[in-house]
């Protein structure tokens, strides 16, 4: 008809369309019923399949209309379907088709094929329903109703910041590590700090970061992990003046601008960088799967996933990404502008950042937890050992941390707060560990020097004599000494008895000459010389076995070596 009008008319077939879907053509009124409207295109496939297949190719393609299955047309068979879901949405089409038969015996049932296909379908038109079936959190971040926007009466930047943390999903030479994100909700000023776990102390950097480079936020929005609500954190919120605002737990939609910002991190920063091990075991499995099970069969992880950076080499691969990329993209959530062109925009309309002295910072927020000692090898702190040269009078003394933005050096406080230098890592600062050892070996003479002249200048000034004087004194002015005399006690002499047997007794069992007094070998020599003056004939039996026994005795060995015996 169309064609045949267009001929007739002499006009185009696209002009014949549009004069019939205006109701310029006379047709019969069931025709114009069944094809109220067409395009050029309809009208296109329609001719080149009549041409193919002739009427048949105009006809519908065959099967049932949609929406009039068995399980479209009974509730009670969906309704199954979906609490079996419920219960476990990984069972498959035929696990479900056969509880299903086994339910429902009285009814009749569609083919397991026939519900396998429905059961697909249903998951594609009913994704929101299936998500949550499947996965809440998912389900949150998708589907959740987002109308207003959190945040719209900011005026001025670093008003709000967010903190939050996330797993570093990039292997590093030294192992995993963990990124702690601020970010400014009215510029979108992001900033992260690379940390061994999420710590208290790593909170305190990121925040001593915040400041530096921007301003000191007026609220700080975090969750409720325990690295937050420290009380070390907290106390240094207050003191430099920003309002904790922790947000209910598991709600990570009431700090929606920092979740965005760690995801954008991950995805346009992270996957780039050598190591890359995934965010998921999916996505673990999948880069492992570039490589053969052969090939990788008894590598290491940093072979398997090509590592090659450090902790501080990543903490600069992300600065430098936010630096130079993140803060200079527009973002659609500052009407497509920059965090830079906001941040100008903000300065030229009378902004002024507010900022803290970096030294009183420190100070502030200091490690107030476990001082630790200096040893004579430094400060072994995050598997690193610091030193420099001004440690040396502090050996075996406590000192306070506080840790850096640069991972290879650390701020040193003594216990009353006092700074003393900035302690650095030879490995991680790329610096010589032999010319530091020469170094601080050369300044440890210098100092033990010093030391040694001022000792023996106080020596010099306060003598020996006032020690030995003093000593004296304490002797005389003691207590009086009191005559000693030997008590008459009744058994008296049988304890005297006992004692001497048990000294013979001692004497024989250790077969050896025992130590006497001096008092007692001249008594010994003295009866010597006795029983030498007396004839043999007029000797006791008692002084014969004095004499032999004498003469073998080491102190009749000495007197004879000595000259004593004529």
């Amino acid at each position: 008809m169309i064609y045949l009008y267009a001929a007739t008319a002499g006009v185009s077939v696209k002009l014949a369309i549009e004069i019939y879907n205006g109701g310029g053509i006379e047709i019969a009124p069931e025709v114009r019923a069944a094809v109220p409207r067409m395009s050029y295109r309809t009208m296109k496939r329609w001719s080149r399949a009549f041409k193919l297949k002739g009427l048949t190719g105009l006809m519908p393609a065959p099967g049932n209309r949609a929406g009039s299955g068995i399980m479209d047309l009974d509730s009670e068979l969906r309704d199954f379907t979906i609490a079996m879901l419920a219960h476990n949405h990984l069972l498959s089409s035929k696990m479900i088709f056969d509880a299903m038969v086994k339910h429902f015996t009285d009814k009749r049932l569609p083919s397991c094929g026939r519900f396998r296909g429905w059961l697909k379908r249903w998951k594609l038109s009913h994704r929101e329903h299936f998500e949550r079936l499947s996965n809440p959190d998912s389900h949150r971040s998708k589907y959740l109703v987002s109308l207003g926007h959190q945040h719209s009466d900011l005026v001025r930047p670093f008003q709000v910041v967010q903190f939050d943390g996330t797993p570093a999903n990039v292997l590093c030479s030294d192992g995993r590590y963990f990124l702690t994100l601020g970010v400014d909700i009215f510029t979108r000023r992001l900033f992260a700090v690379v940390s061994r776990t999420a710590t208290a102390a790593a909170v305190l950097l990121c925040y001593r970061k915040v400041i530096l480079e921007g301003s000191v936020p007026e609220v700080g929005v975090h969750d409720q992990g325990q690295e937050y609500l420290a009380l070390r954190v907290q106390a240094s919120l207050e003191g430099c003046g920003t309002i904790s605002e922790p947000k209910l737990a598991h709600r990570p939609d009431l700090k929606g601008h920092i979740e965005r910002a760690a995801g954008t991190l991950v995805t346009c920063c992270l996957m780039a960088l050598p190591g890359y091990i995934g965010r998921n075991v999916s996505e673990r499995v999948a880069i492992e799967s570039r490589k053969s099970f052969a090939a990788r069969l008894g590598k290491s992880e940093i072979w398997r996933f090509a590592v090659r950076l450090s902790a501080a080499e990543l903490q600069h691969a992300i600065d430098k990404w936010i630096d130079e990329i993140y803060l200079n993209t527009p973002h659609a959530g500052l009407g497509n502008k920059t965090p830079n062109q906001v941040m100008r925009e903000a300065v030229a309309a009378g902004w002024i950042a507010r900022r803290l002295p970096e030294r009183e910072l420190d100070i502030l927020l200091a490690d107030i937890g476990r001082p630790r000692v200096v040893s004579k090898s430094g400060i072994h702190y995050d598997r690193g050992t610091f030193w420099h040269d001004a440690l040396i009078p502090h050996i075996g003394k406590q000192v306070r941390l506080c840790l850096s933005d640069d991972l290879g050096q650390i701020f040193i406080f003594t216990a009353d707060g006092e700074f003393i230098c900035i302690a650095r890592c030879p490995e991680r600062a790329n610096l010589s560990r032999r010319a530091m050892a020469i170094a601080g070996r050369a300044g440890q003479r210098e100092f033990l020097r010093e030391e040694r002249k001022k000792d023996r200048t106080h020596a010099r000034r306060y003598p020996r004599e006032l020690l030995e004087a003093t000593i004296s004194n304490r002797a005389t002015s003691g207590a009086p000494l009191m005559p000693v005399e030997t008590a008459d006690a009744p058994a008296l002499e049988a304890a005297a008895d006992a004692v001497r047997a048990s000294s013979k007794k001692e004497r024989g069992a250790m077969g050896g000459p025992r130590v006497i007094s001096a008092s007692d070998s001249d008594a010994r020599w003295r009866r010597y010389e006795r029983i030498r003056d007396t004839a043999p004939a007029v000797r006791s039996e008692d002084d014969e076995q004095f004499l032999r026994i004498y003469l073998w005795s080491p102190a009749f060995a000495a007197r004879v070596k000595f000259g004593a015996v004529a």
